[in-house]
């Protein structure tokens, strides 16, 4: 069971090493105008303009543990990712995994993979 086990209906992942940096992070939202972006990709959220476009307003996001925290999404730390991947892919659940290239390498072949 990948969700369910702590309440959260969302779940968001990163490896160990990625830790330091999601802490120090500072992070901003832009909110935009909606009217000049098309959306490009549907199940990734991706929207694009044809021209700048300047921001209606920016915000900090503080600290990102504390905003998972208050969104009610699980915030897993792995060592690799792979095999949370692997397991995902097997439910059949809807899942956008962002920055795969940036994972380390397999670490296990796929048939080792228990659940």
């Amino acid at each position: 069971m990948l969700l369910g086990l702590g309440g959260a209906q969302r779940l968001h992942a990163i490896e160990a090493g990625w830790l330091r940096r999601v802490r120090d992070c500072r992070l901003y939202a832009y909110e935009f105008d909606p009217h000049p972006f098309k959306c490009e990709v549907p199940e990734a959220g991706y929207w694009t303009a044809n021209h700048a476009i300047v921001p209606l307003s920016v915000t900090s996001m503080g600290d990102l543990l504390d905003r998972h925290v208050e969104a009610g999404i699980e915030f897993r730390i792995v060592r690799n990712l792979w095999p949370l991947i692997d397991a995902i892919i097997a439910t059949g659940l809807d899942f956008s995994i962002i920055r795969k290239a940036n994972a380390e390498p397999r670490q296990y072949e796929s048939a080792d993979l228990c659940l």
